[in-house]
């Protein structure tokens, strides 16, 4: 047995096998990703219900300012706030996603979806995800 041999066998041996994994397991692990990244590697249904929840509080506060567009769409305040609410357990029971990191999403959402037009485009399909809903 060489030298190499001896030391790889030596770092591998059971005391030092947990160790040795979880350094593996740390360097082959993707990096972190940007608040935006992790909306995009959410499934297609997650990310919608981020989105839409997002839509719907912006869409709601518009309304209840007395946005003009925003009161062509049907009131929000209470089945948009139920959506949310049920989104969020959603993403955080099975998506995996902490408070913390829904919060930092769901802002990141809202500030999209507050460049002009972003939500008017957006209403039609976060409209049809909450019927859909059954909310």
């Amino acid at each position: 047995m060489d030298l190499h041999t001896m030391r790889i066998t030596r770092a591998l041996s059971p005391a030092r096998l947990p160790l040795a994994l979880a350094i593996l397991a740390a360097l082959l692990a993707p990096a972190p990703a940007a608040a935006g990244d992790a909306a995009a590697a959410l499934n297609p249904r997650h990310a919608t219900l981020l989105r839409c929840s997002a839509a719907f509080a912006l869409a709601a506060q518009r309304q209840s300012a007395g946005n003009v567009g925003a009161l062509g769409w049907p009131r929000l305040a209470e089945r948009g706030r139920e959506y949310f609410v049920r989104a969020g357990a959603e993403l955080i029971d099975n998506a995996g996603i902490g408070r913390d990191r829904l919060s930092a999403l769901m802002h990141d959402q809202a500030r999209a979806l507050d460049a002009p037009g972003a939500l008017e485009a957006a209403m039609p399909d976060c409209l049809a995800s909450l019927d859909a809903s059954g909310v």
